[in-house]
């Protein structure tokens, strides 16, 4: 992921200028290539237009390309699908309904729509997706503070845990944030397990509540200051 090539407008209007071109990127990406029948293994089908239905010559089993994803049980053509996801993933400050329906001359609650179940499948992803190689680890807080209350980790403020991916050079990569509830070694493991693959790099000050959960499963270290 980290090593995706950023495209261009004008090179995204070439690849994906019309239904077929983005038909074949989904056969491409989620049939391998090639259409097979999931029930009887026949490679052969009858595309039905009216339907955007692909059906098997020999079982007549009919399947459709999008199919468990954000475009399934859509009528809007692939290409506004595939305009909106480029646009929402490109633009890294947040894309709102009322960018989206401008740019693609849409009605706002069509855009809203779209909006959201792009950012739906987008959270879902994330969620899946795991921090690996150098990775720093620490914890932060946000709010105000309570009168009277603790400084440091014992803040009554919002507590947070954020883990960044890293180059060799140490450039940021990727960033997964949690707010805990507290900063102690449970919440820190469990954190680590869900977030960051195992035998990763993970860099940490020296609290000592970062040292036993990470022990095990990666590589620690950690610095005094």
């Amino acid at each position: 992921m980290a090593n995706e090539k950023a495209i261009s407008y004008a090179r995204f209007q070439e690849q994906f200028g019309d239904e077929d071109a983005c038909r074949e990127y989904l056969i491409k990406n989620r049939w391998k290539g090639e259409y097979i029948c999931p029930k009887c293994g026949c490679k052969e089908y009858y595309f039905l237009p009216n339907r955007n239905l692909y059906q098997c010559k020999h079982c007549r089993h009919q399947q459709s390309l999008t199919a468990g994803t954000v475009m399934h049980c859509s009528h809007l053509p692939l290409t506004t699908w595939f305009w909106a996801i480029f646009l929402i993933a490109k633009d890294k400050r947040g894309y709102s309904a009322a960018m989206l329906s401008r740019e693609l001359d849409l009605p706002y609650n069509t855009a809203w729509f779209l909006l959201h179940r792009i950012r739906e499948a987008m959270t879902q992803r994330n969620s899946l997706y795991q921090l690996s190689g150098i990775v720093e680890l620490d914890d932060t807080y946000f709010g105000a503070p309570l009168k009277g209350a603790k400084r440091g980790r014992g803040t009554g403020k919002t507590k947070v845990i954020v883990a960044v991916s890293k180059t060799a050079d140490g450039k940021p990569l990727y960033v997964k944030m949690q707010v805990v509830p507290d900063i102690k070694g449970a919440t820190i493991g469990k954190f680590a397990k869900a977030n960051i693959c195992e035998q990763s790099i993970i860099q940490t000050d020296a609290y000592h509540s970062y040292r036993k959960p990470l022990a095990q499963k990666y590589f620690h270290e950690y610095e005094v200051f």
